[in-house]
């Protein structure tokens, strides 16, 4: 099961584009530290729920198609 701000992170990441760690933080009603999203992030990728291209900084977010909870 998800947590409520993992739920809130796909709800994000599902907006349609490909998005960096930042602008996902900065749309979260209460964000965490960066890392604790990270990990959420890294999380929902080992689920199959969402993908990441590049890497570090120049990293972008999305969500998988079909990659529903």
């Amino acid at each position: 099961a998800l947590t409520d701000r993992q739920r809130e992170i796909l709800q994000v990441v599902s907006r349609g584009r490909r998005m960096a760690l930042r602008e996902i933080i900065a749309d979260l009603s209460n964000p965490p530290a960066a890392a604790t999203v990270r990990d959420d992030l890294y999380h929902l990728k080992r689920l199959g729920l969402i993908d990441s291209t590049g890497r570090g900084r120049g990293a972008f977010w999305f969500l998988v198609p079909g990659g529903q909870e």
